[in-house]
């Protein structure tokens, strides 16, 4: 399924942020997150129908729910058909518990008749809404079915076996499922006359609102460039040294990559432990401000650098749209594609070198052949290798150049 998601170039936060959108806009005309909207979701993100159900089912986990809250987020997760089922299995499970209550105390004026005869309004009613008359039928057949069940059950429970009669489920079912039939094709054939709109008019509708709040959302999309700078076995470096002078020296590295950064333009993102990820508006920005980190670090390593153990760089870079929900702060920008492959470049990076993402490296002067001939394949991307001179020389014959002959 994130494949799909990800050959579409959908996010789950776009997702997300409709299906949120979607319930909003449903509760303002007093409605409910219905398969509808989910169908219009669907077609408003290009995310699979499936996906977007999962995802509802799912947007709670984070938060505190009470249990009618996920019994409910579970009910819409289902299909269509499954929902209609379920809906109506619960309404004649009703039925036959107040039908039992009735025979049980029959002295009640009437009132457990009552609820029965509106359950069954409502049960019917909903049946007659489906747009498919076989789900109809079949959401017929099983309310007449489990009422008789349920009648059945709760006489037996309440002691009161002969107003059961299990002996009438199948025809009972039968005559549920005509029923069912008769209303969905009564119901859909008086749309207009009961006030009701037509499901393709209103999901084109919503469609066309969810449009338009998408727009609103993607109005944040902006191309960046992402760095991601880390330390090769900072661990080890760490490992009984004085944690003043790693303090001093971890400091100084951060200082060297954000004056680096911003020499260039660029915006230290974030920082997590020894990793810092920097944004910038241009992969040849980021590509200068890398190379400055990568050669000045051994001016960290002379000058500020306590530990005695040399600071060792790997550099990622990739370039690519995100949604920022501040278009003017890019730390705003907290989960995106484009830092992930950064980072993941990075780590593919050899000791000392930089790798640059083929997307990023063609929007650099000269191309992927001022980078490097070398080549790492990270998450279905190509990235070209950078090495310092010295470390280049070393991957190769293992010796100097050859000196010019002469002439």
């Amino acid at each position: 399924m994130e494949e799909q998601l990800e050959s579409g170039r959908v996010s789950q936060e776009t997702v997300q942020q409709m299906l949120d959108l979607a319930e909003r806009l449903r509760e303002s005309h007093g409605g409910e997150l219905d398969d509808e909207t989910i169908v219009a979701v669907s077609e408003a993100t290009g995310a699979p129908v499936d996906y977007v159900r999962i995802a509802l089912a799912r947007a709670s986990v984070a938060q505190k729910r009470t249990v009618t809250k996920k019994l409910r987020n579970t009910y819409l997760s289902l299909g269509p058909e499954e929902r209609a089922w379920v809906t109506a299995g619960a309404i004649g499970a009703g039925t036959g518990m107040a039908y039992a209550l009735d025979a049980r105390w029959p002295n009640n004026n009437g009132l457990y008749f009552i609820a029965m005869l509106i359950l069954l309004v409502i049960g019917f009613a909903t049946i007659g809404m489906r747009k498919d008359s076989r789900v109809a039928t079949i959401a017929g057949g099983i309310l007449g079915c489990v009422g008789v069940v349920s009648s059945s059950l709760f006489g037996l429970l309440l002691g009161h076996v002969s107003r059961g009669e299990p002996m009438l489920i199948v025809p009972l079912t039968i005559v549920s499922a005509f029923v069912g039939f008769a209303a969905q094709k009564l119901v859909n054939s008086n749309r207009k006359s009961f006030g009701m709109r037509d499901p393709a008019a209103e999901r084109q509708d919503l469609l066309r609102q969810l449009n338009e709040l998408k727009a609103k959302l993607e109005s944040g999309k902006q191309r960046l460039t992402f760095l991601s700078v880390d330390i090769v076995g900072s661990t080890r470096m760490k490992a009984g040294a004085d944690p003043l002078n790693v303090e001093y020296t971890f400091n100084e590295y951060h200082r060297h990559v954000e004056r680096g950064t911003q020499k260039h333009g660029g915006t230290v993102h974030s920082t997590a432990g020894d990793g810092v990820t920097c944004a910038f508006e241009s992969p040849q920005a980021a590509w200068l401000a890398a190379k400055l980190i990568q050669t000045g670090i051994i001016e960290v390593n002379m000058l500020g650098n306590k530990i005695g153990k040399p600071i060792v760089l790997r550099c990622g870079i990739h370039c690519g749209d995100v949604l920022a929900p501040d278009a003017n702060d890019v730390t705003s920008v907290n989960f995106a594609h484009v830092i992930d492959v950064a980072a993941h470049l990075q780590k593919a990076c050899p000791e000392g070198g930089i790798v640059v993402s083929q997307h990023a490296a063609v929007e650099i002067p000269g191309g992927p052949a001022k980078i490097g001939t070398q080549r790492v394949e990270v998450d279905g991307e190509i990235g070209y290798v950078w090495l310092p001179l010295t470390r280049a020389l070393a991957a190769g014959s293992g010796g100097p150049p050859p000196l010019p002959a002469d002439s």
